[in-house]
């Protein structure tokens, strides 16, 4: 049995380096763009294109709160409610056909969205490339 060989990295601290960095502040305003902006269409009768973005960002915040990123027991309740709050929202869709958030979903996706984008301020890139892997492998396996 024969193993794949590992790739080779020609400067490893160069590597280290770029891994302890900071996400890129275009990356992170990017992405808590992305973020923000579902909330608000989700706000304004918006419907199943922003709860998928909400569903991905939220999964990200538990996987870097799992690394240590805002992991205090209030941290972890605000991610909490926000997936909470779509799962709310999904069943009443099923239900009803509607989009219509309440306002105590709404604050908890609005907290939760906060939340992540402070988490992706504080996480280096390594942290956030190792979420990432792991809500993709997550997702890829529940679809």
């Amino acid at each position: 049995m024969s193993r794949a060989p590992k790739p080779i990295h020609l400067n490893n601290v160069q590597r280290v380096i770029e891994h302890q960095s900071k996400l890129p502040n275009g990356d992170r305003q990017a992405i808590c763009d992305v973020v923000n902006k579902a909330v608000d269409q989700l706000r304004k009768g918006g419907g199943l294109p922003e709860v998928r973005s909400l569903m991905y960002a939220f999964n990200m915040a538990e996987a870097l709160s799992d690394l240590g990123i805002c992991s205090d027991r209030n941290s972890k309740e605000v991610i909490c409610g926000g997936q909470i709050a779509l799962r709310l929202l999904i069943d009443r869709h099923r239900e009803n056909n509607s989009w219509t958030l309440r306002s105590s979903e709404l604050l908890a996706l609005t907290e939760a969205a906060w939340w992540h984008c402070t988490q992706l301020s504080l996480c280096s890139l390594g942290e956030y490339l190792k979420s990432k892997r792991r809500v993709d492998e997550f997702m890829e396996r529940n679809s």
